[in-house]
């Protein structure tokens, strides 16, 4: 073979040779090519599977907060529908609307405070299953409620939730403070600022939840940056979760100051009765009986003549009965019932004889029934 024939075959053989190598370099190429796709695919997934949990949640955490939110639903329902808030309110206006009558009726008040006890203890019974309720759900108990299902993966979704049940327990707890209040206006300022707060603190949470949403393409960056503000917002909870626990203590130091208030103005309505009492006893008005210690006497019928028609009590000279003196006669049992007036005739130490005005003899007067210059229990 010439010798231009033989370098010939050898260029073949070596372009021949090259090829295969080049052809098995883009193979090799080709291949990492696809297998750096299908990691970042992976890496993707599981990016947007992160992204997904953080907004909703782990499927053990909705689980478990939906049998939490159940209850506490369940309770702060009862709590709003039915009827002690309204009952309460009753009460309050009918004890302030006896306060501001000229004449107290004491057996309307010993009634209207009865209502109020009552109404009370039915709205603090309920207050305080609402409470046992609300800290069972936030986990300030035994029970880890919704702060034991942070680490198993809350979500941005069901934080958001809780924050909502958390203002309309709020709301129940606001309705009742300000049946409540006296002279709490600042207080009153105060919780609606609360309340304000707590709603720019949801709709912040609202705000990054949305934005999230929106760039969820750029997924590895964002899930760090989600975590960030997943934490913030979990702080932001936790703070006004401390400031909700002060603002129930304000509460309660309000509902005693009510109580105490109440309990001032029963001294102070039988204060100035007993002083009318003594005004009209130094003015000569045969209606005001005072005793020597300073205090409206009772007494009782102790005698009936059924012949001339006169009446033997038990208060005499000593009690400040004498003779003209006029007293109310009234029955309180079985049923209660008012007699009509005595007018004292005869007035001894201890005991005193009198007849009924005309206008009451008709009546019928029982040993046992009781005389005072007022009606009272």
């Amino acid at each position: 073979m010439p010798t231009a024939g033989k370098v010939l075959v050898a260029l073949v053989i070596v372009a021949g040779l090259g090829f295969v190598a080049l052809s098995g370099m883009v193979l090799d190429a080709r291949q990492q090519r696809y297998l750096q796709l299908q990691q970042l695919e992976k890496r993707v997934a599981e990016a947007e599977k992160t992204a997904e949990e953080l907004r909703t949640g782990t499927s053990e955490a909705r689980d478990e907060y939906r049998t939490l939110a159940q209850r506490f639903d369940a309770q702060l329902n009862t709590f709003l529908d039915n009827k002690t808030i309204e009952n309460f309110r009753k009460a309050v206006d009918q004890l302030s609307e006896i306060e501001r009558s000229p004449t107290i009726d004491e057996a309307q008040w010993a009634a209207a405070q009865r209502a109020f006890r009552e109404a009370e203890a039915e709205l603090g019974q309920a207050q305080a299953d609402l409470d046992n309720a609300y800290s069972a759900f936030l986990g300030q108990g035994a029970d880890p409620g919704v702060r034991g299902l942070v680490a198993k993966g809350l979500g941005i979704e069901l934080t958001t939730a809780t924050i909502q049940r958390v203002q309309t327990a709020i709301s129940a707890q606001r309705s009742v403070y300000e049946i409540q209040r006296s002279e709490t206006a600042k207080n009153l300022t105060r919780l609606r600022d609360l309340v304000r707060e707590q709603e720019d603190d949801r709709r912040t949470l609202e705000e990054v939840y949305n934005n999230a949403a929106k760039e969820r393409d750029v997924r590895a960056q964002e899930v760090e940056q989600f975590k960030t503000d997943l934490a913030s917002a979990k702080e932001a909870l936790a703070d006004q979760l401390t400031r909700l626990e002060k603002v129930r203590g304000e509460l309660a130091a309000l509902r005693d100051d009510f109580r105490t208030t109440i309990g001032r103005n029963v001294q102070l309505v039988k204060n100035v009765k007993e002083y009318e009492i003594r005004i009209d006893a130094a003015r000569g008005v045969n209606t005001a009986i005072v005793s020597a210690d300073g205090r409206i006497p009772i007494g009782k019928v102790e005698q009936v003549d059924k012949e001339d028609g006169t009446l033997r009590i038990n208060l005499g000279t000593r009690a400040g009965v004498k003779p003209g003196s006029q007293l109310q006669v009234y029955r309180l049992a079985p049923a209660a019932k008012y007699l009509g007036v005595l007018e004292v005739t005869k007035a001894e130490s201890d005991s005193s004889v009198g007849r009924m005005l005309a206008p009451y003899r008709q009546l019928t007067i029982q040993p046992g029934d009781t005389v005072s210059p007022e009606v009272s229990r």
